[in-house]
């Protein structure tokens, strides 16, 4: 990627390399094996009384108690006695460690929930694949076929035990209780001494809700807010209002922190690895889906594409954010003139948004540099979409207090009072918008449809009480049951 020449643009310093959280938990699962093991009666995983040696004669498939092989019971082999051909003798059992906790073998397909899957246990080693699930269920994890016996544990992100090492026999079922909504980890480990060369060991294995089944997405879900945001405005009103509670309510997992309200692209985009980082380090999630409003749309795309070296992201929504610029922004920056009367009315449309969410006027004209069209030309140019990573927008038209031809066709649709001035001026300039993005500027990735709300509108500002058009509560939790059906 050539060296950026905007100035939102400017690559931050290499960060230092970070072990994946995939590492982390795979090591913290062999520590109880150096440990000696868990105390706990089912926890404990010795090498069952007759089953270390391979047999219950003690011979193994190379030899029996007379020392012979498969090929007779002189003691010859295959390949004749004395006559060179003999390769020794086949390789040592591995022995199952302290603790009985065998390393891992390399991630199998998601267990997801109602889809079986079929898996081979390499020799020597545990089998895990991540399942699914809703904070507060159970989930019955089924040992549906297998050629032996498995001890079965399942594991949070964070490393706590969920199920401790039981022994399940093919056509067992077991529960397992979840404490956080999303992924969590399910082991198959040996039950007795292998050989390095034996052939690997088949299964199925199914996951069901077995009780209190509720909603989740496989990732949670981090919302990023968009130009003068924050977490609360004034202290009172939540910029997401009421979002997070709709979607936990019925199960799903969120996050809502925010990053400086009045600041550039890149420094956010910084401030949001930092926050993807921390729910990494905490256990929260391994990868995340975002959503995202206005600029946090494109300090997300900055996140994805550029900043977040592991590929964190599972997919990106923007609502009503400005990918190819705003013509509000190139006003602004005086890039735009559209007569003698512009100044006046940017100002009076920045005091009235000002006003409402308590924020400064001029420090939030001068953030607006970063996404001017000709600033967004080079972001795209620049900045590429990740691939992997599924792109999905939305964008969004209001209507004028007059113009009842436009309410009529946007089931009645009247544009906050603040916007009023911006939405005639992105109007000359953009056409339909929302009062502050042009609703085709908003268009990236899969284009998923047009809102009919004004950009307060759209995440329940102000306290959801001018959104008679819109409920954006049933629009989110619309959002998070669309990544629950892509999987994600």
């Amino acid at each position: 990627m050539a060296a950026p020449s905007s100035s939102f643009l400017r690559c931050p310093a290499r960060r230092p390399a970070r072990v994946r959280v995939t590492q982390l938990w795979a090591f913290a699962l062999l520590l109880p094996a150096c440990a000696g093991g868990s105390e706990s009666s089912v926890g404990k995983l010795p090498v069952e009384e007759g089953e270390d040696s391979g047999a219950e004669d003690g011979a193994t498939d190379g030899g029996g108690a007379e020392g012979s092989t498969d090929g007779g019971a002189d003691g010859s082999t295959d390949g004749g006695a004395g006559d060179g051909s003999d390769t020794g003798a086949p390789p040592a059992p591995c022995a199952a460690p302290a603790g009985g906790l065998w390393p891992l073998a390399p991630e199998g397909a998601l267990l997801d929930q109602g889809r079986p899957v079929d898996g081979l246990r390499p020799p020597c080693a545990a089998a895990v694949h991540a399942g699914a699930g809703a904070a507060g269920s159970r989930v019955s994890v089924q040992l549906q076929e297998a050629e032996v016996a498995h001890w079965v544990r399942a594991v949070g992100l964070d490393g706590a035990e969920l199920l401790a090492p039981t022994r399940m026999t093919p056509g067992m079922a077991i529960s397992v209780p979840l404490t956080q909504s999303g992924e969590f980890f399910v082991e198959l480990h040996p039950t007795e001494a292998e050989r390095p060369d034996a052939p690997p060991s088949a299964y199925r294995l199914g996951l069901e809700c077995a009780d209190s089944c509720a909603e989740y997405t496989r990732y949670p879900i981090l919302f990023m807010h968009g130009m003068a945001g924050t977490e609360t405005f004034v202290g009172v009103l939540d910029y997401w209002f009421g979002v997070q509670d709709e979607l936990s309510a019925v199960g799903f997992l969120s996050f809502t922190p925010a990053v400086d309200a009045l600041a550039g692209v890149a420094p956010r985009a910084e401030q949001w690895l930092a926050h993807l980082d921390a729910l990494t380090a905490e256990g929260r999630a391994r990868r995340v889906n975002i959503i995202a409003h206005s600029q946090g749309g494109v300090d997300a795309r900055l996140l994805t594409s550029a900043l977040d070296v592991e590929g964190r992201v599972a997919s990106l929504t923007t609502v009503a954010t400005p990918h190819r610029g705003a013509a509000l922004a190139d006003l602004t920056s005086g890039v735009l003139d559209l007569g003698p009367f512009d100044g006046a009315l940017v100002d009076a449309a920045l005091e009235g948004l000002t006003g409402l969410i308590g924020l400064d006027g001029p420090s939030l004209s001068a953030q607006m540099r970063d996404l001017r069209r000709d600033q967004m030309e080079a972001f795209n140019a620049e900045v590429l979409d990740r691939p992997g990573v599924l792109y999905f927008s939305w964008s969004s038209k209001s209507c004028s207090v007059l113009d009842f031809g436009c309410q009529r066709d946007n089931n009645g649709e009247i544009i906050e009072g603040a916007f009023e001035a911006t939405l005639a001026i992105v109007n000359l300039t953009e056409g339909d918008n929302d009062g502050v993005v042009g609703a085709e500027s908003a268009v990236w990735g899969t284009h998923l449809g047009q809102l009919t709300a004004d950009h307060l509108d759209e995440i329940g500002q102000i306290a959801d009480l001018r959104n008679r058009s819109f409920d954006h509560r049933a629009f989110y939790l619309a959002e998070a049951r669309r990544l629950a059906a892509l999987g994600l």
